[in-house]
Parts: structure tokens; sequence; C-alpha cells
């Protein structure tokens, strides 16, 4: 098992793609059979708190394939997005989204921060988050 989660990847089977850059670097990107993805997966792991304090303007967010402070590095400031289903329709649809921005890294096991335009609710703890890969530092 790569990342986070239960080690199985669901009805749809994500490949990887590991492409070199100019630099050298090792990227991975995921695709699915139709085309590339825009988004890695990650979750919401909690608010960033002190022994009894919560700060819940920050929220703590494991990014998938992310394990060290150097492979955070790469995803500061990409933009995140919470996206879930709330039970009232709004024009027509009950997809809602939190948008937010990968803000620094924390600790040294790839976890990151970010902040998120409305603070995310407790409810949303564990639930996944789409790290997208724009906007571009490279």
């Amino acid at each position: 098992m790569d990342g986070i989660g239960n080690g199985r990847m669901g009805q749809r089977d994500r490949h990887r793609a590991i492409i070199t850059s100019e630099l050298g670097e090792l990227s991975t990107l995921f695709y699915w059979p139709l085309g590339f993805l825009l988004y890695s997966k990650g979750r919401i792991l909690g608010h960033k708190r002190g022994k009894r304090n919560t700060h819940p303007t920050t929220s703590l967010v494991q990014i998938e394939g992310v394990a060290t402070k150097e492979d955070a590095q790469f995803y500061l400031g990409k933009r995140v997005a919470y996206v879930y289903r709330a039970k009232r329709k709004i024009e027509g649809s009950n997809v809602r989204v939190i948008w937010g921005r990968v803000t620094r890294s924390h600790g040294s096991n790839g976890v990151v921060k970010s902040k998120f335009k409305s603070n995310i609710p407790p409810h949303a703890f564990g639930a996944s988050v789409r790290v997208m890969l724009y906007p571009s530092t490279i």
C-alpha cells in the first residue's frame, strides 16, 4: 500500500506514470484509462492543534504518496478541494466544494497544513480531498 487508505483502489483502478523532469527528479502522475488526472488524492486529518486548543482555520492534510518533507515541498501553494454532497440542491446540484490552499509542511512525514476559504467542519475529518496540480511552480 502506497500512501493512505486501506490498500484497495475501488471500482476504478488508477495507474501510475513515473516521469522525469528536466532536473532529473522523478514525478508521479496518476491517470485513468481515458487520460491524466489534474489532482492527487489526500485525506483530512484534523485541525491544527496543541494539547488543549484547536485552531480551526488551519487543517492538516495527508497527501497520497507523500512521505517526506522534501516530497511535500512540491505541493506548497497548490489548491485543495473538499468535495461533498449536501441534502438541499442549489442551482440543480447538491455537490458543494470548499476550496483551500496548501500553505506549508507539518512535521517530517509529508503532512501539510492548508487553509480553506471557510473552516473545514469536524465531520469531514478522515474525508478525501483533491490536491490540484495547479498552480504550477515548475
